[in-house]
C-alpha cells in the first residue's frame, strides 16, 4: 500500500524529546515546552510560528517546511527522519 500523505501522521517521537528535552529558565530546569520552541526557532534560526502550529506539527495534522523541520529535529535532538518521517520527493528528475 502506497504512504497516503493525506492521512495525519502520529509524531509521539517529536514529543516525547521535546518534553525530554529541558531549558533553564529563572534558575530552575523545566521541561521544553512548545513556546519554547517557538523561541528557539525565531531567535535562533529566523522562523516565525505559533504554538498552535507547533501543536498541529506535534499531533501530525501539519507538516513543517524542510528547514523548520531540520531545525526543529537539531533542538530535540532527533535525526529529521525519525521525528518526522520521510521527506518526500519534491520534484522528478
Amino acid at each position: 500500500m502506497p504512504f497516503n500523505y493525506k492521512q495525519p501522521k502520529l509524531r509521539g517521537e517529536l514529543r516525547n524529546a521535546r518534553l525530554n528535552s529541558t531549558v533553564v529558565e529563572d534558575g530552575i530546569t523545566k521541561p521544553m515546552a512548545q513556546r519554547h520552541v517557538k523561541e528557539i526557532l525565531e531567535n535562533e534560526y529566523g522562523i516565525s510560528v505559533t504554538t498552535d502550529y507547533i501543536s498541529k506539527v506535534e499531533r501530525g495534522e501539519r507538516d513543517p517546511s524542510i528547514e523548520m523541520a531540520i531545525a526543529w529535529s537539531k533542538i530535540v535532538g532527533l535525526e529529521t527522519e525519525v521525528a518526522f518521517g520521510p521527506i518526500k520527493k519534491l520534484s522528478n528528475p
